[in-house]
């Protein structure tokens, strides 16, 4: 068999540079935006008018060839997390030498090349080189048409382990309110590979919840879910129950949770789940808070209602208890098993440094 011909390696990569680690991949850090945005928001008043600031900062890859005159071409960009570009992300077709991708998984180390094309055909190639993301969470996700989308995954349990990415996503609603364009059904359906659907909104007012991806691709579970201290009442508990016999199936995942905001009923179920994985409580309340860089206005933790959550856990497990202890006690007291609860964590658990 006739070795194919190398490619001359006339393409120059410049950024993200050999061997670095990338900006953190968030527009907005909360903590540094706080005081202002919680001024900002309640001095607008009209919801309508919230700015959205829920969007990742993307990785901006630029290139260029060693030859000035070698124009009137196109490229293919091909990021992998394997060195033998298996499975890469490939963005074709571009007409400059430069592009923007968001979505990356935090703190995960990349590869990536540049391919010329003339006439379709590849005429130049450049060499792979590596960076790193940025490890910091959130994992804010860009999805056309809709607010508030990122990976319950990222934040870290201890030294060692941390809630894996790319298998829980939590979002604002899909439909009803807004109209999903067939680009946001993409980056969910092909990028993200979202297979269950699980709505946590309920049939009251007008939310009318309904499929709004394709259902040979994804399955929807409409799974009305109570949100703060109602999840302590026997219906709450067993609407919690429901939504954890979705979670503790490893079959069931990628998994998308939301209501209509993905601010209360998702940041509660979304509070359960990092709590019971040992995120400590202030990563929880710093995810909880995110939401407030939406377009689903202010949601801070001293609020009643989420303080409402961390009493009603005060009745669950013995005194002195970590919360993670006794978000377990209240899980099993609503019917989750322990054997579920065992194939939540080896899922959705990882070394630091894992995959990466």
């Amino acid at each position: 068999m006739t070795k194919p011909t190398a490619l001359p390696q006339t393409i120059e990569l410049l950024s993200p540079a050999d061997g670095s680690v990338t900006p953190r991949l968030q527009h907005f850090v909360w903590f540094e935006r706080k005081e202002s945005v919680v001024a900002e928001i309640r001095s607008i008043g009209d919801p309508r008018a919230y700015p959205d600031r829920s969007r990742p900062r993307p990785v901006r890859f630029t290139w260029q060839m060693a030859d000035p005159s070698q124009n009137h071409a196109q490229y293919d960009l091909l990021i992998s997390r394997s060195p033998a570009f298996e499975e890469p992300i490939e963005i074709r077709g571009l007409n400059e030498t430069a592009a923007e991708v968001p979505n990356l998984l935090l703190g995960q180390r990349y590869y990536w090349k540049v391919i010329q094309r003339r006439e379709g055909a590849p005429s130049a190639e450049s060499p792979a080189w590596s960076f790193r993301t940025h490890a910091e969470p959130p994992r804010w996700i860009h999805v056309p048409g809709i607010s508030n989308v990122r990976d319950v995954g990222g934040w870290p349990i201890n030294a060692r382990t941390r809630v894996r990415q790319g298998l829980l996503y939590r979002s604002a609603e899909l439909n009803t309110h807004i109209t999903l364009p067939p680009e946001g059904a993409h980056v969910l359906i092909h990028e993200l590979g979202i297979r269950t659907d699980l709505d946590l909104r309920g049939t009251a007012d007008d939310e009318a919840p309904a499929p709004a991806l394709d259902p040979d691709a994804v399955t929807w579970e409409h799974c009305p879910l109570y949100a703060y201290r109602e999840i302590f009442t026997p219906a709450g508990m067993q609407s919690i129950r429901r939504a954890f016999s979705v979670l503790c199936d490893p079959s069931r995942y990628p998994v998308l949770i939301h209501c209509w905001g993905g601010a209360d009923r998702t940041g509660t179920l979304s509070f359960l789940v990092n709590g019971l994985l040992g995120v400590g409580l202030d990563d929880l309340v710093h995810d909880y808070e995110l939401t407030s860089l939406s377009i689903m206005g202010l949601r801070l933790h001293t609020d009643a209602a989420f303080q409402e959550i961390l009493a009603g856990l005060k009745e669950y497990g013995p005194a002195g208890a970590p919360l993670r202890q006794r978000i377990k006690a209240y899980l099993l007291a609503a019917g989750v098993t322990d054997g579920e609860l065992r194939r939540l964590r080896e899922l959705l658990v990882e070394k630091t440094g894992e995959n990466s």
